[in-house]
């Protein structure tokens, strides 16, 4: 009995080209849907291997050739049209990472191929494809059916009917994904199809007729006509960096701000941060982090540092932490040459693109063994003690936007690579760079141009604000634990129980605060203040608590820490704020301090 004809299937070939030659995304859609549905028809797991077998049904022209696999739904010259889709990447991945998982049912993982697809989903792919220009009916009925051996000419409802079968799909779903449109062509005829002629064909993979061995390696580069998805089979050479194009596609995966914060706000408790209006400053920092790249601006202490390592670890990512100096440039950020123990030099990639490719990899673990981590971030503290302009100004272009398009059209440039492979690096749309910086300390930091302040979110943590209570209020406690738990790890033969130093230390924790608000709102008036963060208060009471183990006075320890690590940190006083802090330190009859605030104030007094 024979199956259709090689006339036939070119002009079925032919026709589906025109589905999404101009935008690939349309074609992720119906790839995944298809394979999905054949997946439920033949009864495969909803697996990695259940995906590679329906994508062996459906899309495998040539079974002994490496790139054997075709993309009906590309243009006939494409270069993306043979090797695609390819099982675990193109369709299992798409239903599990990508955009098209909305059509697939939730569980512990969220949607996801493993649930099966939604009953509502041509409803959701015909959202995301549009009603227009779909594949024809009977080109479709056509591909589904290629090995299928006929006895007579079949109808057009008896190939759409054996389609439908082969795909566990009702005939009311088919004619919507699809226009009533005829073959044009019988269905059988002679010569029939098979993989040798169509590998003679005008639809042969680009290269002609031969065959590639399967374990030579592919790596395609990208192609600049592509609109919307760009995707590159990864290579076996471990010294190419082609492969992380592909990571471009895949975004977080993680978007529920509510779960996010309440992680974040969680780990804060447990570290003893207390932030002013904390679930708004966390709430801005997450949705800021969905979007892009992020700023922590705010005065010394405030607990920037600790809030960017527990972003992080909320959003599931490790994170590369550096500290930025006036000394850096471009070699710092992306890299360059550096000295080797011969003499000679030898490529050093800086810390953003060693952050970016860590990211790569770690997404890369992720999605084919589910890693621990879904990416990896860079952390750059002190950001503008750099002249930052200066030293990330290659990166202008490239963090302008994190949309995969983007970032799959502008890699890195690593010039510095001797090996040709090696000078493109593509920035994983799941990366993104947190930095800090002080933006009280005018005298020892640099701006900021505003072409580099646009491609960043900048959420300010503030100091705390006046506390006044016979109480010991939330981040004094907070402040005091923290103290304590160090110094029980760090010495622990030294303190007693919380509780007990607690009981022993509360009203000079009251007084702490009463000072706290006399520097922070001294008069009332926060405008005459100085922003003291929360990490300088648990230096104070690691001094006290660690200094009255020497049998020193309560009152006397405190006025020292204050006097000798907390004062130095005010900077540069008005003659206000000096006369105004020496009034709050003498009502507490804090001589040390007092006379601390004088000579910083003033270095040439003497007291």
């Amino acid at each position: 009995m024979p199956r259709c004809s090689e006339a036939a299937l070119e002009t079925a070939l032919e026709q589906l080209s025109e589905f999404a030659s101009q935008k690939l995304n349309r074609s992720n859609w119906m790839t995944t849907y298809m394979n999905a549905k054949r997946i439920e028809a033949a009864g495969y797991p909803r697996s990695i291997s259940g995906t590679d077998s329906s994508v062996h049904d459906l899309f495998v022209l040539l079974p002994d050739h490496s790139n054997g696999r075709i993309n009906p739904f590309a243009g006939i010259n494409a270069d993306k049209r043979w090797g695609m889709p390819g099982g675990r990447r193109s369709v299992w991945n798409t239903g599990t990472r990508m955009a098209q998982r909305e059509m697939f049912d939730s569980g512990p993982k969220g949607a996801h191929f493993e649930y099966g697809l939604r009953d509502d989903a041509v409803d959701i792919l015909l959202k995301n494809i549009g009603i227009q220009n779909l594949p024809g009916s009977d080109a479709l009925a056509l591909f589904v059916t290629k090995h299928r051996d006929w006895e007579d000419e079949p109808t057009r409802e008896e190939l759409k009917r054996e389609a439908c079968e082969y795909l566990a799909l009702p005939e009311q779903d088919f004619d919507r994904i699809t226009d009533d449109r005829e073959l044009g062509i019988p269905v059988l005829g002679e010569p029939e199809w098979s993989p040798e002629l169509v590998e003679a064909s005008i639809h042969a993979p680009k290269g002609g007729s031969e065959s590639l061995a399967i374990d030579d390696p592919i790596v395609e580069a990208p192609d600049e006509n592509d609109t919307d998805v760009v995707d590159v089979d990864r290579g076996t050479t471990a010294e190419s960096l082609a492969w992380t194009i592909e990571f471009c596609e895949y975004p977080l995966r993680n978007a529920n701000i509510t779960m996010l914060v309440e992680r974040v706000l969680t780990r804060l408790t447990e570290k003893h941060v207390v932030l002013p209006s904390a679930e708004d400053v966390v709430t801005r920092c997450v949705t800021a982090l969905l979007l892009g790249n992020l700023v922590l601006q705010g005065p010394p202490g405030t607990g920037k540092t600790t809030l960017a390592r527990i972003l992080a670890d909320a959003f599931e990512v490790g994170i590369t932490e550096a500290t930025a100096t006036s000394e850096w440039s471009p070699y710092h950020v992306v890299g360059g040459f550096r000295p080797d123990s011969t003499g000679g030099l030898q490529p050093s990639h800086g810390k953003f693109v060693e952050a970016a490719l860590k990211c790569a990899e770690t997404a890369r673990d992720d999605l084919e063994s589910g890693g621990s981590a879904q990416g990896h971030w860079l952390f750059i503290d002190e950001f503008n003690r750099a002249d930052i302009d200066k030293a990330i100004g290659s990166l202008y272009t490239l963090l302008s936007s994190n949309d995969r398009k983007h970032l799959a059209e502008t890699p890195i440039d690593l010039w510095y690579e001797d090996n040709q492979a090696r000078k493109k690096l593509w920035v994983p749309a799941r990366f993104r760079l947190i930095a800090a910086m002080n933006d009280l300390d005018s005298s020892f930091v640099n701006q900021i141009s505003q072409g580099l302040t646009r491609r960043f979110h900048f959420v300010t943590v503030p100091a705390a604000g006046p506390v006044n209570s016979v109480h010991v209020e939330a981040e004094v406690m907070a402040a005091f634990r923290a103290a304590h738990a160090w110094i029980s790890k760090t010495y622990s033969n030294l303190v007693g129980s919380e509780d007990e130093d607690l009981a022993r230390l509360s009203e000079t924790l009251v007084e702490l605060q009463d000072v706290l608000s006399g520097l922070r709102a001294p008069n009332g008036s926060q405008s005459q203040g100085w922003p003291i963060g929360t990490a300088q208060v648990v230096d104070v009471l690691k001094f006290v608590l660690l200094g009255e183990t020497g049998g020193e006075t309560l009152d006397s320890l405190l006025d020292g820490a204050i006097a000798e690590r907390l004062v130095p940190q005010l900077g540069q006083l008005s003659d206000a704020q000096a006369e105004a802090f020496t009034a709050v330190f003498e009502k507490h009859s804090l001589t040390a301090s007092a006379r601390s605030i004088a000579h910083l104030h003033d270095p040439y007094t003497v007291q």
